[in-house]
């Protein structure tokens, strides 16, 4: 098979009888290849367009320039800044929650990606309140006095979805349970047991280590 395959990744499957599939790399502009089954081997895509083509494979053309375009697409996303770069996705809990937010290329904070259920989502909220009061990392959360609301506001949700978590489970008379389901607007299913526990623990977590600049903010606010 000719051309430098090294690092590229695999594309659209070609199902216009080529038999083949395309190959092109994210990050080189000059490198989708695709397979054509009239050479019997890889073919660069900007061969096939700048090529003559027969009647034989002018559909096979129409689907390359269709991939060419796609691929197109990709290199002028990836090579944006402002794109979400995929290594630095995986946060302590889900998406966003913990400290390593998904960022951009460029560096910055990246909320592209969908909070996966309910606590995510408040996550997210906490964070975006945050990034309004240009707050960042461990010392703000301990010290700065702006973002207490949008503490507050985050071990209170976190507790509630805990707390929706054990409401579905309601004893009967002579023994055993109901089962009432409460569904998780952002993931659309049932609030699951791992769910609960994780906003039990970031509403804990947030709650002790912002209590003490919450009780210095209110004794300065009583002794004004």
């Amino acid at each position: 098979m000719s051309g430098n395959l090294t690092g590229l990744r695999e594309g659209t499957y070609l199902n216009d009888g080529s038999g083949g599939v395309a190959f092109y790399s994210p990050t080189d502009k000059n490198a989708p290849w695709v397979y054509n089954r009239w050479v019997g081997d890889m073919v660069p895509v900007s061969s096939i367009l700048a090529y003559d083509a027969t009647n034989q494979n002018e559909k096979y053309r129409s689907r390359a320039e269709s991939q060419y375009h796609s691929f197109l697409s990709d290199y002028g996303q990836v090579n944006d800044p402002n794109t979400l770069d995929p290594s630095t996705v995986g946060n302590w809990f889900y998406n966003y929650g913990g400290p390593n937010n998904p960022k951009s290329y460029s560096g910055g904070y990246n909320y592209d990606l969908k909070p996966k259920n309910v606590s995510d989502k408040m996550s997210l909220v906490h964070d975006q309140a945050y990034d309004k009061e240009n707050a960042v990392g461990g010392l703000d959360l301990v010290l700065n006095f702006s973002v207490i609301d949008a503490d507050i506001a985050f071990v209170r949700n976190q507790f509630t979805i805990t707390e929706k978590y054990l409401s579905q489970f309601s004893s009967i008379p002579g023994g055993g349970f109901i089962y009432t389901p409460v569904i998780d607007p952002i993931s659309g299913s049932p609030l699951s047991f791992g769910t609960s526990v994780n906003s039990a623990i970031q509403g804990s977590f947030i709650f002790v280590v912002t209590l003490p600049k919450i009780f210095i903010f209110n004794a300065m606010k009583a002794s004004d």
